[in-house]
């Protein structure tokens, strides 16, 4: 049971930049 929280990848930081751009 790892919570997916836990998986914190590039990608998704890149993607939160690109949306508050």
């Amino acid at each position: 049971m790892t919570p997916q929280v836990d998986y914190t990848p590039p990608v998704y930081i890149c993607l939160s930049h690109t949306s508050m751009t």
